[in-house]
């Protein structure tokens, strides 16, 4: 009789020890489940999205992560949309996600803008959409600094300038040097290069430090020094605007047989000095490449003869050798401003140049240009 009576305790009580059971099992799935939509749902959180702390080199990659305050197990259980945008760079991973990782340009400058917008999902705990931005300037990119610049003069003054220069590169070891050669004809380019490397070899500088470049033809010979710093691009061989001289569009190339032709010429540059009565005038001589010293020496002496009768106050100099024939350049200077070329008149070889001041009677025949070797440039 008591053992019937245990039995039937027994599976009297074994229901409910498994209906308890069930109730823990199905209380802890309950409790790790995400919380169930409701009819009030959360408004979309406040994001950040947290950006390099220092402006970005262009070139580099940074990576952009969006943050907020808010459980995040209730943002993730919404499965909210991630869609990024980025203005002067590259998404390259992490799309749709929380964090993008961005690639930018090497010649990238002002600045790199990241935008995401959040948009909830149907179904989630999360409504609405979002919108979060993130600005960070690029880092300035270097650039090659100009530190000299000038027309040449003496080998004394270039020199000089030399030694300043080195001083900078020396102060700048990661720097380049360039120096830029506008020559005025191809034989002072030759000169001054050979002054360059030979100062160089005299004062034992590291030649590697600079690059010599030629840039264009200028009615002056005119030089320029250049920083490079590592990362900048080279510089590029033009004169500044304040240097540069180019021929005007009224320079005469004079036919130096054609006398009546070159005294109005000279007629028009009295006439110049008339209106202004301050204008310096200098004149040029240039021996040709086969002629003798003493060859130019002669014929700037004819012309300056008949010449300061008109311009006595005229600055005379005597030029390099040219490469074709020899030739008088006339130029002309305002107060103030840089000095112009006026007048360029060529010569036949081993001839002097015609004028109509000069009468036949007061020159030799010999010095006389004739029509027969006409050069005009």
């Amino acid at each position: 009789m008591k053992k019937r009576t245990l039995l039937i305790g027994a599976f009297l009580i074994l229901p409910s020890l498994f209906a308890v059971g069930s109730r823990q099992i199905q209380s802890e799935i309950v409790s790790n489940a995400p919380p169930r939509p409701s009819k009030t749902s959360y408004p979309m959180p406040d994001f950040e999205i947290e950006c390099p702390s220092s402006p970005i080199k262009p070139g580099n990659e940074a990576v952009f992560t969006l943050k907020s305050k808010t459980d995040e197990k209730i943002i993730e259980n919404s499965r909210p949309i991630y869609d990024w945008s980025v203005s002067n760079g590259e998404i390259i991973s992490g799309q749709g996600t929380r964090s993008i990782q961005v690639k930018t340009s090497p010649n990238s400058q002002g600045n790199l803008t990241v935008q995401v917008r959040i948009t909830a999902q149907a179904g989630g705990y999360l409504n609405g959409s979002v919108t979060e931005s993130c600005i960070i300037p690029f880092e300035d990119l270097p650039v090659p600094v100009l530190k000299d610049e000038f027309a040449f003069s003496v080998q004394g003054e270039l020199k000089a300038r030399l030694d300043a220069y080195f001083i900078e590169l020396a102060n700048n070891p990661s720097d380049q040097g360039y120096i830029f050669i506008f020559p005025k004809s191809a034989a002072e380019q030759a000169r001054i290069e050979r002054i360059i490397r030979d100062f160089i070899g005299w004062r034992k500088y590291d030649p590697s430090r600079v690059t010599t470049v030629i840039g264009e033809k200028s009615s002056r010979t005119f030089l320029q020094f250049w920083l490079k710093p590592p990362d900048a691009d080279a510089p590029k061989p033009e004169l500044t605007p304040e240097y540069r001289l180019p021929v005007p569009q009224n320079v005469v190339k004079a036919n130096p047989a054609a006398c009546e032709l070159n005294g109005l010429h000279l007629d028009g540059l009295q006439m110049e000095r008339g209106n202004n009565p301050n204008l310096q005038i200098k004149v040029v001589f240039s021996s040709g490449k086969t002629e003798t010293a003493a060859v130019n020496t002669k014929r700037q002496k004819i012309f300056m003869d008949k010449f300061k009768k008109r311009f006595p106050d005229a600055q005379v100099i005597t030029g390099e050798k040219t490469e074709g024939e020899g030739e008088v350049a006339i130029f002309i200077q305002e107060p103030g401003r840089e000095e112009q070329l006026y007048l360029l008149i060529y010569a036949i070889k081993n001839k002097s140049i015609c004028l109509a001041c000069c009468e036949p009677s007061d020159t030799p025949k010999s010095l006389v240009g004739t029509s027969t070797r006409n050069r005009r440039r």
